[in-house]
């Protein structure tokens, strides 16, 4: 069977959509070394994709998500983060899991939002980091130290399971505690997902509001990871 982890080059692109019609730029490189070996581009004429969605179907949300932040955002804290298959052009099926890593460049505390567009059931979660803890606020944060400062902390294997969709991980890190500074949330019943919001847009506003409070101004960042998952 053909999988993603033993493939030798991957096939990635973007393109920019205009009046006239979009540029399209594709990018062979090795899986291994992420080293680009050829770049192809082209125009496609607007006619080719009448009737096709070409535009992002949550242009607020991701315009919000990466918003200039600098004035509250500090300027020599940064996150990053990655999944053990990279970070660009990610496809994942029903039943897969994949390695969620973290990077520091000081020690502090994070927590990651996931957003999640369906067709009609979009919503914004926790992510349960250490879910074996019972305490509310442990069970969210993870607290990276001096020693793994710099370095790439794996934080587990992740499943792919229902909701399905266009999934964005928000790593939202700082250097204080951030246990009092946990969007509420409600648990479902049926996905046992701590719910923050039903709504993405809301959601984000109310983890940045947190963000803002004056005893984080100029210590907090982020970072965000965005894949697309579906049945398999």
């Amino acid at each position: 069977m053909l999988s993603p982890d033993r493939a030798n080059y991957w096939l990635h692109g973007n393109y920019v959509v205009g009046d006239q019609g979009a540029e399209i730029t594709l990018h062979l490189s090795k899986a291994q070394s992420h080293s680009i070996e050829l770049t192809r581009s082209t125009f496609l004429v607007a006619a080719a994709y009448a009737g096709l969605q070409a535009e992002p179907s949550q242009p607020v949300f991701d315009e919000l998500l990466r918003e200039d932040v600098d004035v509250w955002l500090a300027s020599d804290f940064r996150v990053s983060i990655k999944t053990d298959r990279g970070r660009e052009q990610l496809h994942f099926s029903e039943g897969d899991s994949f390695e969620l890593q973290i990077k520091l460049n000081k020690p502090g505390y994070c927590y990651i939002v996931g957003h999640t567009f369906m067709t009609d059931e979009p919503l914004s979660y926790l992510v349960e980091i250490s879910p074996s803890i019972q305490n509310s606020p442990k069970r969210f944060i993870r607290h990276a130290t001096v020693v793994e400062t710099g370095e790439w902390i794996n934080l587990g294997r992740f499943a792919v399971q229902p909701p399905l969709g266009r999934e964005t991980l928000q790593l939202i890190a700082a250097r204080e505690n951030l246990s009092q500074f946990l969007p509420d949330t409600n648990q479902d019943l049926e996905t046992q997902l701590y719910i923050i919001d039903s709504d993405p847009v809301v959601a984000l506003e109310k983890t940045r509001s947190l963000l803002k409070s004056n005893q984080l101004k100029g210590y907090s960042a982020e970072a965000e990871l965005t894949y697309t998952t579906w049945p398999r």
